[in-house]
Formats: C-alpha cells, sequence, structure tokens
C-alpha cells in the first residue's frame, strides 16, 4: 500500500511538472522520461493514433534531441500520414548526427 502511494505521488508530481512546460525540469526529475514518451508514443501508434503518437514522440526529442531512435519511430509515423518530406528529414537525423541505423 505504501509503495502504490509512493507511485501515485511520483505519477502527479511528474504529470504536474509535463502540464506546466516544464519538460526539462520533468527531464531532471526523471531521466527516463524521453524514453517512456516514446514508448508511449509507439503504443499510440500501433493503436492507430498517429497524430498522438508523434505529440508524444516530440516531446522525447525534446528531452533528449540526440536519441536517433526517436527520430526514426517519429519518421515512420510521418510516412504512414503521407507527410514524406518530415519522414525523410526524421530519417537522415540521426545520420547527421553520427549514427548510421
Amino acid at each position: 500500500m505504501i509503495l502504490a502511494t509512493r507511485l501515485m505521488s511520483y505519477d502527479k508530481k511528474v504529470e504536474r511538472l509535463v502540464k506546466q512546460a516544464k519538460l526539462d525540469e520533468a527531464a531532471k526529475f526523471d531521466p527516463f522520461l524521453a524514453r517512456a514518451y516514446n514508448n508511449r508514443g509507439s503504443a499510440f501508434y500501433r493503436l492507430g493514433r498517429i497524430e498522438r503518437s508523434i505529440e508524444d514522440y516530440d516531446l522525447a526529442i525534446h528531452l533528449s534531441p540526440r536519441s536517433p531512435e526517436f527520430f526514426v519511430t517519429r519518421a515512420y509515423a510521418y510516412q504512414l500520414l503521407g507527410k514524406d518530406a518530415a519522414a525523410r528529414r526524421d530519417f537522415e537525423r540521426p545520420r547527421e548526427q553520427g549514427f548510421d541505423p
């Protein structure tokens, strides 16, 4: 019961920070937040909620702009929406950063 209460408190604090658009502060509080957003974006993607998935991918990229996989997942979402120019930019971004997908 105590653990559940602590987790609820933790979730509320992160949610409050994000809602206040203090993403950088939220990232300091939880360094895994970017990956969580990317994972949630992927869940929305699999549910067919592509535009909603892009919102989460955007947040992940904002919090961790040097993570190439975040750009690639967003590129697939853009591609599915027919936004080919945006998809190409995201597919190229990891190479520009020195990664070879």
